[in-house]
């Protein structure tokens, strides 16, 4: 995939994202199994969750482990747009997402979609990233910032009102880190992206230096 500019409309930027994410399925390898198992730790997961995922579903592209924050009941899982959820109205008692809602164009609908599905008392676990300080346009722009969750995030004060303004409470961040310690920069696609942005590791370390990981909880 060769690099671009971020498109502005959001279909668009949808289909990028896909297109993108379909390229790390293709090239990871089982081989990288244990790499990117040393990344899930890194970032929360235990051994026990580690060894439970199915063969190959381990990207190694998560910034948290949201499920962390509060233990979840067997039931039904649902899939579909995170900014249309095809769920009914007050009809699910928990929501999780691990590093995705970064990568939506439309953080405010995900957020009144989430609080419309939810039961009252409902809540939100999300692990996410967020800027602690603006990030140069060239870097805002570029897709591949984009798709390594960069790009797309939200400085931290206007991710969490996001939230709090989409009616939910309680609204509080209950673990947060360094997105730097998640990123493997002897990974493949990571060096390609330096190239293809013209940047150094060291610039890049510092451009993932203003960026964090929060572990994110909210109530209905």
């Amino acid at each position: 995939m060769t690099t671009s500019r971020r498109p502005r409309d959001p279909d668009q930027l949808r289909d990028m994202v896909r297109e993108g994410y379909t390229h790390v399925v293709e090239e990871r390898s089982a081989s990288e199994a244990g790499r990117v198992d040393e990344l899930g730790r890194r970032i929360g997961y235990s051994d026990d969750e580690l060894g439970a995922v199915p063969e190959g579903a381990n990207l190694g592209v998560g910034c948290g482990n949201p499920t962390a924050i509060d233990r979840l009941r067997p039931g039904e899982f649902r899939k579909g747009n995170i900014e249309a959820l095809p769920v009914e109205d007050e009809s699910v008692d928990a929501i999780i997402s691990n590093c995705v809602i970064n990568l939506s164009p439309e953080k405010e609908r995900v957020y009144r979609e989430a609080f419309r599905v939810l039961r009252p008392g409902g809540r939100i676990m999300i692990s996410d990233v967020v800027l602690e300080r603006p990030l140069p346009q060239p870097i805002l722009d570029s897709i591949d910032a984009y798709l390594g969750c960069v790009g797309g995030a939200s400085l931290r004060a206007e991710y969490l009102e996001t939230i709090a303004k989409a009616g939910f409470r309680e609204v509080r961040v209950e673990r947060e880190g360094s997105f730097l310690g998640s990123i493997s920069f002897d990974d493949p696609p990571v060096q390609e992206a330096m190239e293809r942005l013209g940047i150094s590791e060291e610039a890049a370390r510092g451009y993932a230096d203003t960026v964090s990981s929060l572990h994110i909880f909210a109530v209905k």
